[in-house]
């Protein structure tokens, strides 16, 4: 492996993972071990003040007993057959007399601690401490404890089969956490980085074959939830909807290139006859008349594209206070004489204390667009119903038709940009209506809806919140 793929690695969050968990585990267990080692310092130092502490308690009674005499007898007696611990003794006297000592030659440099000794003189107190025993490498560990107000002993046990125990205790932690603590450690974490990037290459697989071209493929989501987890629930999300907008995408490339095949086919055809032969200044009008009537629909057609993209900025710099009843007398007005021409009656069913928040403009084209709709596809000698309900969170405005319906497999894809179902593609149209009706209730935070029974009537419901009208 080439330098550059070892510092490529050494980035890489499963190395990360894998090399974080490895120093926390290792220092984890040198804490411990820390501890241990600590409590068992403790522990011996502790046992040897309590055998220091026996033995003070025996000078004592031995005094009672046999006086400074058989103290003396007592301390030297054990500092010559104390061959394992080699004890210490010297006593100090209150009535001038000179100290004696009692010690193996290991402790015959060992000199007194004054400031503990005259600590001990003023309050009785034995006080203790551990020592390097001088000239030697050994540790001992030193007592000052008074017998009684004239006589205070030094006493110093060897601690060097206690020290032994703990550099052999020391040792052992030492081999294990290099023979065993890191190379576990090291194993437990590459497995958990494994584990925990598991989840991310099954992502990156999927992603790489999305870029393939496999639009379907998802990533599978785990039992247990964790943050991979829920990020392969968002990114499963994100895929079914650019895989939605796709297929939409191609539906309208579909439906576009259907509609304008037509006109455009025309066009041609107009053009086509026009120039094959001379013509009129009669002829020449009409034809050009047709070509002007086709290329209205086009433009009317793009700018309905238009108004769909901008509609919603343009919706909220627009909005005002209005009465609904008022409103929806004006947008019928604009549409009696169409209904009257195919005998058909535009009826209002609202009250007339309705007042709403909306851009009025923008609202009128979208119910202009159901009741064009309303009116082409009904059947002639029919109502067509608007008609005003509302609730404590919302208004209702319903457009209801009786005409041909809608077939239950175009209800979801009528709202579609371009979409046009094929019972409807023999009357004018762009396919866009319902899309920039869509777009406008969406902006007013309101949604459009459909219900429809085939042959009979459809009924369309626009619903607004509640909040700001009355």
């Amino acid at each position: 492996m080439s330098l550059k793929s070892w510092n490529k690695f050494f980035y890489t969050i499963s190395f990360r993972l894998f090399f974080w968990y490895a120093v926390i585990f290792s220092t984890s267990c040198l804490l411990l071990f820390a501890v241990i080692y600590q409590q068992m310092k403790q522990q011996s130092i502790h046992n040897v003040d309590e055998a220091m502490l026996e033995t003070v308690r025996e000078l004592k009674g031995m005094f009672k007993s046999a006086g400074i005499k058989g103290v003396i007898n007592h301390v030297q007696l054990e500092s010559e057959i104390s061959q394992q611990r080699k004890k210490f003794f010297r006593l100090f006297f209150n009535n001038g007399k000179e100290s004696q000592t009692f010690a193996p030659s290991l402790w015959q440099a060992l000199t007194a601690n004054e400031t503990l000794l005259n600590n001990t003189w003023e309050n009785g107190q034995s006080e203790f401490e551990t020592i390097q025993i001088p000239q030697h490498r050994s540790m001992g560990r030193i007592t000052y404890a008074k017998i009684n107000k004239d006589l205070v002993v030094q006493m110093g046990f060897s601690m060097s089969q206690e020290w032994r125990m703990l550099r052999r205790a020391r040792q052992m932690f030492i081999e294990i956490l290099l023979i065993i603590v890191l190379p576990l450690a090291t194993f437990i974490g590459w497995l958990m980085a494994r584990h925990a990037m598991r989840e991310v290459k099954q992502l990156d697989a999927v992603a790489v074959a999305i870029a393939e071209g496999n639009l379907k493929q998802r990533m599978s989501i785990s039992a247990h939830p964790t943050e991979i987890s829920q990020l392969s629930i968002t990114f499963n999300t994100m895929m079914d909807r650019l895989q939605l907008l796709m297929t939409e995408e191609k539906e309208v490339t579909d439906n576009i290139a259907h509609d304008l095949r037509s006109p455009l086919t025309r066009l041609k055809g107009e053009v086509e006859v026009t120039l094959s032969s001379p013509r009129s200044d009669d002829e020449y009008r009409h034809n050009l008349e047709s070509v002007l009537e086709e290329v209205n629909m086009l433009q009317s057609m793009i700018d309905n594209i238009l108004d769909i993209s901008s509609v919603e900025s343009a919706v909220l710099t627009n909005q005002k206070t209005i009465n609904l009843n008022e409103f929806l007398a004006t947008c019928i007005d604009i549409f009696s004489f169409a209904a009257e021409d195919r005998q058909l009656t535009i009826k209002l069913k609202c009250p007339t204390n309705i007042s709403v928040i909306l851009a009025p403009m923008y609202m009128r084209r979208a119910i202009a667009n159901l009741l064009d709709n309303a009116i082409k596809y009904s059947s002639s000698g029919n109502d067509i119903i608007v008609s005003v309900s509302q609730t404590a969170q919302a208004l209702m405005i319903t457009v209801k038709d009786h005409g041909i319906g809608i077939a239950p497999h175009d209800i979801d894809k009528i709202f579609q940009r371009f979409y046009r179902a094929e019972s409807c593609r023999s009357t004018p149209g762009t396919g866009l209506g319902l899309a920039l009706a869509t777009a406008i209730i969406k902006s007013h935070a309101g949604t459009l809806s459909v219900t429809s029974t085939p042959g009979k009537s459809t009924t369309f419901t626009i619903t607004l919140p509640k909040k700001g009208n009355e």
